[in-house]
């Protein structure tokens, strides 16, 4: 994420900062190393996220009070230890605690803080760490020899400490035996995304001025994949007071076919780290058709800094939780069968089936997918068909209900009015929706009508199709399909539609209506995008509405004015759909303040001003919810896509924009590199050692010396071994992924050995098995013909691919 650090807002920062040290939190000697971190996380208020501890001194005791930082399961703890010569020392009380992963420890040689911008939660300075204006390059830590004790004093700029802090973060800074605290300012260029389409307007644009094409990696979590390709994965994602919250089916990928285990998950915004995790027992059966929807699914999380409003089941009713533990503060039984929530100044609005609350029995359409997933034909077929048998009226009236967020109180219900899915919208003092006869608006305290406006839908649509209703500035704006198909020309472009799956979606009306009176007051074509609903946004008092059918563009290439519908904007947006990819993505696209977000092949920025498009197809949103820009990044959920498979990133991916003051050196600039190698023991004498194998098994190797001269003969068994060897993941540098051996054809376990974390692959040589567990920085040696470990090196950081051994 950008930090824009120009000199007023540092020497703002300054004045904080110095205003902070100047008043004391807090004192007192903790001896004990649970009431100190206990002490420190009071003081800093932290409900988790990632937490650097940085200091020197006695390595046994700092040790032990990292380990206790990371006793609560919400932190993930990372240390900075200023005496290389005892890390050892201070890793080993976390081990012994079994956090060594999530607490882990590095030496710490310079005045550089080794975390992207905005990604530290909570900075515990610990002495003798000082904190000062500036530090230049001749007063960093020096590497130091073995007999030397811990420097007297470490310096980090108060630049560098705002700069690695995130918003709303804080620094905790042991200064003249009282602890200093510091909370950086959440910057007014960030915004959140509160509903699935940004707030209860449903004008899906952002305020964040600060998201922009994606340049550097904020964070990446597993997944790695969603669970399935072709049926629902992800439900929904959105982000209020610095954490996500989100939908996701967690079970296995082996099988689309094992149960499902759909979990509510929340997440630190901006380092990823998991706060707490709730089970959702019953949800939207994951065998649905392909591309069917219930685009209303997405319209069960509502989040705001201090509650988190969501239906955990099915039609279940509305809990309110805990943003920072999870932990239910109430449930309003009466919201039984609700499917949609939208918050607006206090209350809640709620879209409530009001019949048929049974749990979902798994649909026929589910079991028809299943049987010709077994076939393997006929799926796209079966499920297209399915997905167009969907009845625009559910069974079961749905009706509408406005309850006091606060105290649970009904203050309003209307029942069976037929509201059609995704068509409720509230702002100001107006409720809109749509029935399949029209539009109508109430007044958002009461309940009362004020007025109705004709209109016909269809009755019958897919699964996935539902109108568009963005209430902004007085004006309702109602996208919606033609209730018939007028003929197989596409309006936009002149072209007939071919009848494939890449032409899904149907073109319609644009419709603007007075919100004081329900008068029409301008109409325009719009579309359907690609197996979502027409995309229509409001920038600055412009509406963008997507024309092309299924988004094959050039489109958003003409902004009108909100009142009158009159062309204002016109860009040239052709680069953004320069792809080979033959169809959009399956989702509804977003926007901000700067750009539109589009998929139509990974992620494209299109910019409002100028029409200049930024195409990244190396990332792409989750199958039918997108992507979501808030907190100043953009959030990528995982996808199942091969599509640009050898460039695509995996995961759940937090991506920021480049940043206006480079944070690390200019490439090519003149830098000093000599603290970047890390020299081990066997540094310089790899030509001239090597391990003998051991006659005995369960003895240790030992390294004698031998000749390095490139011409001295192998031994026969050296010979043996170079074809018994499997040194790298894929054999050699050929990548041959094969060895010149035989195996015999009855196998049987020879041993077994369980390591402290999910360990890589593993590679063999001289004797030995070398594997790495990521999670725990650690590369194990163990007997090849015992198990036996051998020996363990713990790393710096993550080691995420096996080693190799020369």
């Amino acid at each position: 994420m950008i930090i824009r650090l120009r000199d007023a807002r540092v020497v703002q920062f300054a004045g904080f900062f110095l205003v902070l040290l100047g008043n004391t939190v807090g004192a007192g000697d903790v001896s004990d190393s649970a009431d100190w971190a206990a002490d420190v996380l009071n003081r800093s208020n932290l409900s988790g996220g990632l937490v650097v501890y940085v200091g020197a001194g006695d390595a046994t005791a700092w040790g032990k009070r990292a380990a206790a930082l990371g006793a609560d399961a919400r932190c993930v703890v990372h240390g900075l230890y200023a005496d290389p010569d005892a890390i050892e020392a201070a890793r080993t009380p976390i081990r012994a605690a079994g956090l060594y992963g999530r607490v882990a420890v590095e030496p710490w040689t310079g005045s550089r803080l080794p975390y992207a911008d905005d990604l530290v939660s909570l900075l515990v300075l610990d002495e003798p760490v000082e904190v000062v204006e500036a530090v230049d390059d001749a007063s960093r830590v020096k590497r130091r020899s073995p007999s030397s004790a811990a420097p007297a004093g470490l310096s980090i700029a108060k630049r560098e400490v705002l700069r690695v802090l995130a918003p709303d973060g804080v620094a905790l800074v042991w200064e003249k035996g009282q602890w200093h605290r510091l909370v950086k300012t959440r910057p007014e260029t960030i915004d959140d995304w509160s509903h699935a389409l940004y707030d209860a307007t449903n004008n899906a644009v952002s305020r964040d001025r600060v998201v922009g094409p994606p340049r550097r990696l904020q964070w990446i979590a597993r997944p790695l994949n969603a669970r399935h390709h072709e049926h629902l994965a992800v439900s929904v994602v959105v982000s209020a007071g610095g954490r996500i919250f989100y939908i996701i089916d967690e079970g296995p990928t082996a099988s689309l076919f094992l149960p499902p285990q759909w979990s509510l998950i929340a997440r630190d915004a901006f380092n990823g780290v998991v706060l707490w995790k709730r089970s959702i027992p019953q949800w939207e059966d994951h065998l649905r058709p392909f591309r069917s929807g219930p685009p209303h699914i997405s319209r069960t999380l509502v989040a705001t800094a201090e509650r988190v409003y969501v239906t955990l089941g099915l039609r279940t009713p509305v809990s309110v939780l805990n943003p920072a533990t999870g932990k239910t503060f109430r449930e309003y039984p009466q919201t039984k069968g609700t499917e949609e929530i939208l918050y607006h100044d206090g209350i809640l609005y709620l879209a409530v089936r009001q019949a048929d609350n049974r749990a979902p029995r798994q649909t026929e359409a589910g079991r028809e997918t299943k049987a010709a997933h077994r076939k393997g034909v006929g799926r796209h077929r079966n499920e297209r068909r399915q997905a167009h048998q969907t009845d625009a009226a559910p069974n079961g009236p749905r009706g509408l209900m406005a309850v006091d967020a606060k105290t649970g109180s009904t203050l309003w219900q209307l029942d069976g009015v037929g509201a059609l899915p995704m068509s409720l919208a509230v702002g100001g003092n107006r409720v809109v929706y749509m029935t399949n006869e029209a539009v109508v608006c109430c007044d958002a305290r009461t309940g009362q009508r004020l007025w109705r406006s004709p209109r016909d839908v269809p009755r019958q649509r897919p699964g996935w199709s539902a109108p568009t209703v963005v209430l902004q500035d007085g004006v309702v704006l109602v996208a919606d399909r033609w209730p018939k198909f007028k003929d197989r020309i596409d309006p936009v472009t002149g072209k007939p539609i071919a009848n494939w799956l890449a032409q899904e979606g149907w073109t319609g009306d644009l419709i603007a209506y007075d919100a004081s009176s329900g008068k029409v007051l301008w109409k325009a074509l719009c579309a359907e995008t690609y197996h979502a609903p027409p995309d229509v946004f409001v920038i600055d008092g412009l509406v963008w509405v997507g024309q092309s059918r299924s988004r094959t563009g050039p489109d958003f290439v003409a902004a009108r004015d909100l009142h009158t519908g009159e062309i204002k904007r016109r860009l040239d947006t052709h680069k953004a759909w320069e792809t080979t990819m033959p169809h959009h993505r399956c989702y509804r696209n977003r926007a901000t303040a700067r750009y539109l977000i589009t998929g139509r092949t990974g992620v494209e920025f299109i910019d409002v001003a100028t029409g200049k498009a930024c195409r990244h197809h190396w990332t792409r949103g989750t199958c039918q919810f997108g992507t979501l820009p808030a907190n100043g990044l953009l959030y990528v959920p995982p996808h199942s896509c091969a599509c640009y498979i050898d460039a695509k990133l995996t995961g759940f991916l937090a991506m920021a924009p480049a940043a206006t003051l480079p944070s690390r050196p200019i490439a090519g600039a003149a830098t000093d590199e000599s603290g970047r190698l890390i020299r081990g023991p066997a540094f310089g004498h790899l030509a001239d050692q090597r391990p003998t194998h051991s006659a005995h098994p369960g003895q240790p190797a030992t390294l004698n010396s031998r000749p390095s001269n490139a011409d001295s003969p192998m031994s026969p068994l050296d010979s043996q071994r170079s074809r018994t060897d499997w040194p790298t993941h894929r054999h050699d540098a050929l990548r041959s992924g094969c060895a010149p051996q035989s195996v015999p054809a009855d196998l049987g376990r020879l041993w077994q050995r369980r390591l402290d974390a999910r360990p890589t692959a593993p590679v063999v040589a001289e004797g030995r098995v070398f594997v790495a567990t990521a999670d725990t920085h650690t590369v194990h040696a163990l007997d090849a013909t015992t198990g036996r470990p051998v020996w363990s090196f713990t790393s710096g950081g993550r080691i995420d691919s096996p080693p190799s051994v020369t």
